[in-house]
Order: C-alpha cells, then structure tokens, then sequence
C-alpha cells in the first residue's frame, strides 16, 4: 500500500497514513509477543475442549473477564499430576501471549500449569499419595484387625483438642473400664508433623496398648497438613500395634486415613469402632448367665435322676459274694471234669504212639529219609550249576551293553566332555569370555580359557 512509512511503529506515521488490516495485526502481534514472552496468569478454567490431536483449547477467566487459551499436546504429557486441567479448576498458567493475525484474536500459550491456591495443597496431596501407594504404604493386606475388648488405648493428639474430648467421652460412656494414654502432640501448625511423629514412635513401642488413635478435629486443608507428612505416614505403617485414625470430619481426607488399620470418620466413630457397648455387653452376659443356671439346674436333674436309678439297682454285697461263690463251685467242677477228659485223651495218645515205634520201623524211616536226602543233594547241585551259568551269560550281556555306552569308547571317536565348575557344559550360552573349561580327552585332560 502507498504512503506508508513503516508497518513495525504506526506512531511514525502521520494521520493521513493508513494500515491494512493485515498490517496492523502483525504489528500488534509483534508488540503482543515481544512484551509477553514469559508470563504467569491465573483463573478458572472454562469450555475446556480435548480434540484427539492431543492439544487442549480453553479459556481462563475471572469474575470480569476471559482469555483464550492453548496447551499443545508436547506440555499436556508434562503436567505434574493427571487432570489437572478440567472445568471449574483454578489454576496458575506460564506461557507466552501470541495473536493470531488472520483473525485478529490473541491468545495465551501454555506450556506449565498448577492448581492455584488450595488446589496446590491438592496437587501436593495427589503426588504424595501416589508416591506412598507406590511404596506399597496403603497395601490392604497389611491391614490389622482392631482389638475385640481393648483393655488400654494410646491417643496421640492435643489435650485441648474438641476431638479428643469427643473420642474420651465416648469411650467413657461405652467401655469405662479401657484405660486411656495420652501422648501429646501439635495437631496444626509448622512443626506438627514432626510432634506427631514423635508421639507416634514413642507410642509404637509400647508394650502394653491395644491399640493407637491419632486424634484431631475438622478444619481445611491446610490445618490438617501435618497429617499428610511422608514421615508420619511411614512410622504409622512400621508400627505393630493396630491403628486408627480419627482426623477430620467425614469428608475430610488425609494420607493418614490411607496407612492406617481403621479409618474412622469422627473421633466419636473411632470410640465406637474400638469398644462394645458396656450397656449392651452386660445384657450379652446375663443372657449367659441365664442360660447357665438353666443348664446348670438340667444337668443337677438328670444326674439326680441317674443317681436315683442306681440306687435302685444296686445289691447287698452279701448277695453278690453268695452269687459269686456258686459261680466259682460250678467253675471249679467244670474246670476237673475238663482236665480229667484231656489226660484221658493223652494217655491214648502215647499209648498209640508207643505201638507205632519199633525198632524196624525207626530204620526204615530212617533209609526213607536218607534217600529223600540224596535226591535233593542232587537237585540242589544241578539248580546250583544252572543258576551260576545263568548269572555268567547275564553278567557278559550287561558287559556287552556297558561297553556300548561306555563314554570312554566314545571319547576315542573324537568327542570330548566341557565342564565347567565342575558341571558339564551343554550349551554355548553357559560359556563367557575369561571362564575356564576342563576338556576330558579319550587320553587325558586340558584346561582351556575361552577368548571369543
């Protein structure tokens, strides 16, 4: 375009001289960019859109004005935590302002963004947590099981704090006779986490506590901070001793909530969930001790009844030695008429034998059995015979196939046996460069060390 001095300062030129509008978005581009390279800009973000280019398109705003804004997809893979960016978020952007020319509209280039003021907190909380999931702090199965009657509990939390007058009032009125012990510790503030700390490991090595209640009232995040601490988390986990942690309010959450056995949504719920109601544990127990004088009044009636039965059946011992006297007359007649028959019996016996044992009988049982002998002294020397040719003919077969898998015999048709370590080599893999292997020759040993 004609009179037109310069196109990068418009003040140069004079009120007749005249831009195109191409003309005078590139200039505002370059003043736009040049003097926002690098700034840091914070709101809520609205119309978020997430194309599957990657990029993500949205606007920033306050309560009096907006801005649009771009992230490209190089930066979206850099953000801190997942998500950061989502409708109604605030944030704190740094990127550089551009304006795009063609349509005279400028924009803000993201390239880092953070949630702004509690959603830093939030941010911190996130990557904390997920920094201790991995450590394996919230495994389930590490869980303990809380104590069926505690007889002594140990709370670490602030005298003065409204949630620990909550959980001793509830104790006191469900299960007065548990013990409590105090271990004080800052609930709030800077150095909280480290008291808290320390409570935790003096409480721990207790040897005499049921269980341990880490104990506070509500408040924001920032006031419940100290229970987020990576220390405090791990010294809950170390600790043997059942855990429960009554912080907060219900919708408050803490990483302590995370690492410990129990988490209880108030102080009072933590009483509840570590006793039994006294009133209700005495009814349990009347109810038993119904039932055992029911039981205890059955039993006694049935053993007097038995009782009884005996008595009716029992005899005078008279009675029964008379009886056992008769018993034992029978037994003894019995017992005579019985040795009687069997010496009878035996006399027979030798009788007949005697008859049968003459002096020619004895000699030709006697020529019997010499023959019987002869004719197995026979036998046994030919089974003998066989048996020693069978053994020789087994022992030169097993011989034979000795031989044939004899691994000097193969040795002497140019194998070798590789050990190494004392253990024989059966792959290439097992060998690197340096070791040293023994080769067994048909005809003697070499050590070899492998170079390539």
């Amino acid at each position: 375009m004609t009179g037109i001095r310069s196109i990068t300062d418009p003040r140069n030129t004079s009120a007749t001289t005249s831009l195109s509008v191409s003309q005078l978005n590139i200039w505002m581009k370059n003043c736009i960019e040049g003097a926002a390279k690098n700034v840091r800009v914070y709101g809520e973000v609205s119309s978020l859109s997430r194309p599957r280019s990657g990029h993500l398109y949205f606007t920033l705003k306050d309560q009096d004005a907006e801005i649009t804004c771009v992230m490209f997809r190089t930066y979206t893979n850099q953000l801190p935590i997942d998500n950061i960016l989502y409708h109604g978020a605030a944030v704190e952007l740094e990127g550089q302002v551009t304006l795009y020319a063609p349509r005279g509209q400028y924009q803000l280039v993201a390239v880092k963004a953070h949630l702004y003021g509690e959603g830093r907190l939030r941010q911190q909380y996130l990557l904390l947590e997920k920094q201790l999931s991995q450590e394996g702090l919230f495994d389930p199965t590490k869980k303990q099981n809380l104590p069926k009657y505690p007889m002594q509990i140990g709370v670490i939390s602030s005298p003065s704090a409204a949630g620990f007058i909550d959980f001793v009032k509830m104790m006191r009125l469900r299960f007065p006779i548990c013990s409590l012990r105090l271990y004080p510790a800052l609930v709030q503030g800077k150095h909280a986490a480290q008291s808290l700390c320390l409570a935790m490991h003096k409480a721990s090595q207790a040897k005499d506590l049921d269980a341990i209640v880490l104990c506070r009232g509500g408040g924001s995040l920032e006031d419940l901070w100290c229970f987020n601490d990576p220390d405090l988390a791990r010294a809950i986990f170390s600790c043997t001793i059942p855990t429960v942690n009554a912080v907060g309010h219900e919708i408050d959450h803490t990483i302590a909530d995370k690492v410990v056995d129990v988490r209880a949504a108030t102080p009072t719920q933590a009483a509840v969930l570590l006793t039994p109601n006294h009133a209700e544990l005495y009814q349990h127990l009347q109810q038993y001790c119904d039932r055992v004088i029911h039981l205890t009044r059955h039993l006694l009636s049935h053993k007097s009844w038995s009782l009884h039965h005996l008595h009716q059946s029992l005899t005078h011992p008279k009675e029964k030695v008379e009886q056992q006297y008769k018993n034992l007359r029978v037994l003894q007649s019995t017992m005579r008429t019985h040795i009687l028959h069997i010496m009878r019996k035996q006399t027979q016996e030798i009788t007949r034998i005697k008859s049968h044992l003459t002096i020619r009988r004895l000699v030709a049982i006697v020529a019997l059995t010499n023959t019987r002998l002869q004719h197995l002294s026979s036998r046994i020397h030919r089974c003998s015979i066989a048996l020693v040719q069978a053994h020789f003919e087994r022992l030169a077969f097993m011989r034979d196939k000795l031989d044939t898998v004899n691994p000097h015999h193969v040795l002497q048709r140019g194998y070798v046996i590789a050990q190494k370590d004392g253990k024989v080599l059966d792959s290439s893999n097992n060998l690197q460069i340096g070791d040293r292997v023994r080769m067994i020759f048909h005809d003697g040993v070499r050590e070899l060390i492998v170079e390539k």
